[in-house]
């Protein structure tokens, strides 16, 4: 009876370990989920995409190329005072650009001037004497130097001006043309004259007590005109060839050059 009830005991432990091994089939402790979970990782490459993203918006070379494309600032050489000599005697210094001004001074040829400025037209100089006269003298006096047009403009104090323009046919400006502009006749004429520039424009300087009615009128051409050849000739004239403005007056002066 013991031997027989052994056996029982050896059969049925031997079972059990047996079915450790046997197939499970379709048991439910099956883990299928873990393999899904396994093929979610790659959701982890997510996280390092924004490391790249955040490098490509880096804008570190930007600054550079701002500052690259700075343009410096032009300091302007200050003007420095030089003097000056006329090539004739006894001219005169005035008070203010033109000739119906009082004169203040004379100087004779070689006298060093000091130049301080020129006028707005740039046909009378600002002068200073060896004697300190300030005044003004009109720039023909002088030998052409280019150093002349860096003076500095000075605007003449107490001066009405008549200003005039000239243009050819075709409203180019038309330059080194000389008018006299008068009041009176017989013996007692005040005269002034101005003669037109580069861009055509005549600046004629009066007292600012100047009043009534002044005759405006072409006197001369200067060989540095630009409707005169290297030989000095020209064709053509100013049309009309004088006109009529009452002082004061803020009006332009229209010739033309046919």
């Amino acid at each position: 009876m013991k031997i027989t009830a052994f056996i029982i005991s050896i059969f049925v432990a031997c079972l059990t370990l047996v079915g450790c091994n046997l197939p499970i089939g379709n048991n439910p402790k099956t883990i299928y989920p873990t393999e899904v979970i396994q093929t979610l990782e790659p959701i982890v490459w997510a996280t390092e995409t924004r490391s790249v993203v955040v490098i490509v918006e880096t804008p570190s070379p930007m600054p550079e190329q701002d500052f690259a494309t700075v343009t410096p600032s032009v300091t302007a050489t200050p003007y420095v005072p030089f003097t000056i000599n006329t090539f004739v005697n006894a001219v005169n210094v005035r008070t203010n650009p033109g000739y119906l001004f009082p004169i203040r001074g004379m100087v004779q040829s070689n006298t060093p001037l000091t130049l301080l400025g020129r006028s707005p037209g740039n046909e009378w100089f600002y002068i200073q004497t060896p004697d300190k006269i300030y005044g003004w003298v009109f720039n023909k006096l002088f030998s052409a130097d280019e150093r002349l047009l860096q003076a500095p403009l000075v605007k003449p104090e107490d001066v009405q001006i008549v200003q005039g323009l000239l243009l050819d046919a075709t409203g180019n400006p038309v330059s080194g043309v000389q008018f006299a502009l008068t009041q009176g006749s017989g013996g007692n004429v005040a005269r002034t004259d101005a003669s037109s520039g580069e861009d055509g424009l005549f600046l004629a300087f009066m007292p600012i007590n100047s009043s009534g009615t002044w005759n405006v009128s072409y006197v001369a051409i200067s060989c540095d005109s630009n409707m005169a050849d290297a030989n000095c000739n020209f064709n053509g004239s100013v049309f009309p060839p004088s006109m009529q403005i009452n002082l004061p007056s803020d009006e332009v002066l229209a010739f033309t050059w046919k």
